[in-house]
Formats: structure tokens, sequence, C-alpha cells
């Protein structure tokens, strides 16, 4: 399994508008486009990677089992299929 960087890096905020500021301005990363997600966020390039605010409604969790919701992490691989295979194996 070849793990080439991490893609994106997802993080629950409660405010858009203030995160926004924070990372846009403050941080200076680019916002970049996103999917049309049920669910409001931004997406900002931090170099070769991304990072992804997804927004939660005070009060409510992420819902279970793992979902786009969740705080997380991805990595770019080189084949999905090896990676899958050696992770079942594992």
């Amino acid at each position: 399994m070849k793990l080439e960087r991490i893609h994106h890096a997802s993080l629950c905020v409660s405010d858009l508008a203030r995160a926004k500021v924070f990372y846009g301005e403050v941080l200076g990363l680019e916002e970049i486009p996103r999917p049309d997600f049920p669910f409001a966020g931004a997406w900002y390039r931090a170099g070769a990677n991304e990072v992804h605010l997804i927004v939660l409604e005070e009060g409510t969790r992420p819902a279970t089992p793992l979902n786009a919701l969740h705080r997380h992490m991805a990595f770019a691989i080189e084949d999905v299929g090896a990676a899958s295979a050696e992770l079942e194996k594992r």
C-alpha cells in the first residue's frame, strides 16, 4: 500500500463566517470549490493539501457510522484496490 500524501483534513466548526475569516484571511489559505453537500462548509487549499470545514449545528453530533460529517483525515493513495486488500488482510 502506497500512501502518497495527506489529501485533506476535515474540521468541525460552529461559526462558518468566523472560521472563514481565520482560515482565509488570517492564515491566507485559498478557498476552493466544494461540492453541493446538504450541510454548510468551506474548503481551502493548504499547499498540496486541503482543509475542509464542516458546520455542525449546535448541540448535534456527527452521525454514525463514519460519514463526511465526522472529523477526519484522508490520504491520497496510488491504488485504492491494493490498499483496501492490504487493510482487510491486516
